[in-house]
């Protein structure tokens, strides 16, 4: 039984390799044109046709949390595409030239109609947009040793990245004039 089950995990792990291969999406962070146009090329690398979506999404900070809001205003094109093995497509946006508000492209898998084929797993790309070319700019904090959260406060103009003496589970990215607060897990080393 408990072979059964190793077997049936390392099948599973060895598919979503398998399937993380398949696409590549460059460049994997976005800054805007002087025009407002925002631009991102996805390629398959798959052996079969695969279906995806394309949506906007206003970006903004709570406490630990990344919100995305739903930004139907910003024209993106397409909206919708296919893509044979091979295949790449260009996916163009139009921001607002004159707006300070950050945004995501997501760029998601849609689900194949094939029945009867167990597992199923659908891609999700989130991908940044950002004003300034040189964003995000780096900055270390130190995080004290007896502390289990820390406030972190980003009053500069620049989306910042933030580097901690210890290996936080994402990188956390704080947006301008925004607060996040950044916890340590259990068990998390300092360096």
């Amino acid at each position: 039984m408990r072979f059964s089950r190793v077997l049936l995990v390392l099948l599973l792990l060895l598919e979503i390799s398998d399937a993380q291969a398949h696409l590549t999406v460059s460049p994997p962070q976005i800054v805007r044109s002087n025009n407002g146009i925002g631009l991102v090329e996805v390629r398959s690398t798959a052996l079969s046709t695969s279906y995806w979506q394309v949506r906007v999404m206003e970006w903004s900070q709570s406490g630990e949390k990344n919100v995305l809001q739903a930004s139907d205003g910003i024209p993106i094109s397409p909206r919708f595409f296919h893509l044979e093995p091979g295949e790449s497509q260009v996916i163009r946006a139009l921001f607002p030239k004159e707006s300070k508000h950050y945004f995501r492209i997501l760029i998601e898998q849609i689900p194949s109609d094939i029945e009867g084929q167990g597992v199923s797993l659908n891609f999700r790309f989130s991908l940044p947009v950002y004003l300034y070319a040189d964003e995000p700019v780096a900055r270390e904090v130190q995080f004290p040793p007896d502390a289990k959260c820390l406030s972190i406060d980003n009053t500069s103009d620049r989306v910042q990245q933030i580097t901690l003496n210890f290996q936080p589970q994402d990188i956390p990215v704080i947006l301008p004039r925004a607060t996040m607060s950044i916890c340590k897990k259990d068990g998390a080393k300092l360096q």
